[in-house]
């Protein structure tokens, strides 16, 4: 059993498995009784990727005793929002908290800011293979699913073209980019292509 299996009785849209201890959805400020319910099930940890303040779901966190932190990944999906200065580092905290484990992640819909926030997990993340490859959604008005993962995927590879070596290599990407993108990104970008479904 799996530790979305608990909250399926929620009628929740859209959750899934990012590991035998990580859930993945929409946010449940307003579903306090479901946190609850997967806090008794091992869940520690609850991250947001809307960036921003989020008052409500801090407040239902505190509540609950989960811990909480907020990423901005807005610009993943929409190109009119800046990328944050510290965003390496912000990834950097992210995958510290995805290699933890028992985190409950998403963003308002669990779809498109979380879709890229499990990207970025499964192409940086030197310890990837402990997680389940990402199951991408798609919203039902995304016309074109495959343009959507693609570019999501471009923005992913721009993020590590800006890095420097160092921080590359801080991520286990080593090597020139041409390297990186040949053995690393393509292979894994390839993963995610090979197991998205069309949401429904």
């Amino acid at each position: 059993m799996q530790i979305s299996d608990s909250i399926r009785g929620f009628g929740i849209p859209d959750i899934r498995d990012v590991s035998s201890t990580i859930v993945a959805g929409p946010s449940l400020e307003m579903r306090p009784a479901a946190l609850s319910l997967l806090k008794e099930n091992g869940v520690t940890q609850v991250v947001d990727f809307r960036g921003g303040s989020q008052p409500l779901i801090e407040r239902v966190c505190k509540q609950l005793g989960l811990n909480y932190c907020n990423f901005d990944f807005n610009h993943a999906i929409d190109p009119k929002c800046p990328v944050p200065s510290d965003f390496v580092n912000q990834l950097k905290q992210f995958l510290k908290i995805m290699n933890k484990g028992h985190a409950y992640v998403g963003c308002q819909y669990g779809i498109h800011r979380t879709n890229a926030a499990l990207l970025y997990n499964h192409i940086l993340n030197p310890e990837n293979r402990k997680f389940f490859i990402p199951e991408i959604l798609h919203a039902e008005g995304d016309k074109q699913p495959n343009t959507v993962l693609n570019n999501l995927l471009r923005r992913v590879w721009q993020t590590i073209n800006k890095m420097s070596p160092e921080e590359r290599a801080s991520f286990g990407l080593k090597g020139d980019l041409k390297e990186i993108f040949k053995n690393i990104f393509a292979k894994r970008a390839g993963e995610i292509k090979r197991n998205v479904r069309l949401y429904m």
